[in-house]
This record gives structure tokens, sequence and C-alpha cells, in this order.
């Protein structure tokens, strides 16, 4: 018999994955391109989820307390960057939403009131997204694990994009400390990343860390894993998976 904080065979991971920026379009041969395609190949050849549900770091609420859930069957591709080529805002990507899924989310999340920044809400908005696991419904935090674009744009601006940032080294590994701890002290490791001198460096603004605490939320009793990481200039492309095998 399983361990209380062993997956059950039926239940699906949860993942966070630091993901590209437009320029991945183009940009295939940089590293974390390469890591990205090979999670995807083990969700939809190991996992096969029956559906995925996506925590974006680029889908906000514009006022507090409010959680929105795309429940279109045919989505259309939200082009949310500007000043690169207009190919770039041609790219298509073909899918298909679940109604369904989307109401099973939206009733999960019913009582829930979520603050854009609040790391301990999103942990709860994971928890109570956790049963969907057992329906063979994965969730995945979209985010980066650093992410800080002042940096990125001034580094550039000065020529120097090339050197990386001490804290896209440091706030990795407290992240990674926090996320692989053992489940029933994760929540307080993680709450605690915020407190660290490094944290507001490493992210000015929460938007791309916030996924990360749903993804660990949704993981329960279940291990986290650092996958692969990369520090660049001001980003972190860390990767991490809970639970599974």
């Amino acid at each position: 018999m399983s361990s209380p904080s062993s997956s059950s065979p039926s239940r699906l991971p949860t993942y966070f994955l630091s993901i590209g920026g437009p320029n991945f379009i183009e940009n295939t041969q940089h590293p974390a391109y390469a890591q990205l395609k090979a999670v995807g190949h083990q969700i939809t050849h190991k996992v096969k989820p029956k559906a995925i549900v996506v925590l974006s770091a680029h889908w906000q609420a514009d006022s507090p307390n409010q959680i929105l859930v795309n429940a279109a069957e045919d989505a259309e591709l939200i082009y949310d960057f500007y000043g690169f080529p207009k190919s770039y805002y041609e790219v298509e990507y073909p899918n298909r939403g679940g109604r369904e899924v989307a109401e099973k989310v939206m009733d999960k999340l019913e009582r829930l009131i979520v603050d854009n920044e609040d790391p301990e809400q999103h942990y709860r908005l994971g928890e109570a997204l956790a049963p969907l696991r057992d329906e063979g419904i994965l969730i995945v935090g979209a985010g980066m694990a650093v992410h800080n674009l002042h940096d990125f744009r001034a580094a550039r601006a000065r020529g120097t994009a090339g050197e990386t940032m001490p804290y896209a080294y440091s706030f990795d590994d407290a992240l990674k400390n926090a996320a692989s701890s053992p489940p029933e002290h994760r929540k307080v490791n993680m709450l605690a990343l915020l407190l660290r001198c490094d944290a507001r460096s490493a992210h000015p603004t929460l938007e791309h860390l916030m996924p990360m605490y749903v993804a660990a939320g949704a993981a329960g009793r279940d291990e986290g894993e650092r996958l692969w990481t990369m520090a660049d200039g001001s980003l972190n492309w860390a990767q991490y998976k809970f639970g599974g095998k």
C-alpha cells in the first residue's frame, strides 16, 4: 500500500513551467525551448491528461478579488506583447477549450478570494483545484522562476545582456529548497520566500511567481522536484513537477 504522501496511480501530477517570450517563435535554439518541448512530450505521451487547466501569469483580472476562467470552446490567441515583427502576430495555435472543465474549475473556486499578489491565497486556490487531478485533469502553473524585465531591458541597453544577475541563482536555489521540502512544511517554506532580501529583485511584480504557488498548493501531500533550471541574465527558466512517476 502506498504511503499517504505518495500519488495514487490515477492521480495526475502538477507542473510549474517557466515559459518563453514571443521570440521563442524563432529562437528555437534556446536551451529552455528544448526543455519545454521535452516536458510537453512527457505530458502528451506519458501523463496523457483528459484536459489541462493552465494558471497563467498572463491572465489577470482588472480588479482585485476576481478569478477569471476562460470557458471558450474556441479561444483566439491574445497577443499580449508589442514591438515584435508582424509575423509574430499572425501565429496561430489550434486549440479546443472545454466548457465542462471550465465549469468544474469555477465550481471549485466559487467561494475563494484571491488577490493578485497574495501567495497564501494562490496556494489555497491550488488546494481547491487539487481534486481535479483525480479526474484526469492536469494542473499547470505557467510563469517564470525569476522574472525581472526592468533589469533585462537595462542590461540590453548597457550591452551587458550576457551577464547573469546574482538573484537569478540565489532565488532559484531558495525556490527549489522550498518546493522540494517535505509536503507538510512546503506551504510555510514557500510563503517565507517573499520575506527574502532578493525576492523583489527576482520578482519586482509577482504575477510570474504566483502560478508556482497554485501548482504547489494543488500538489497536496505529493513531493515536488525541480526538473531543470537555467539562470539567464535577470531570468530563470526552472521547471517543477509535483507528484506522478
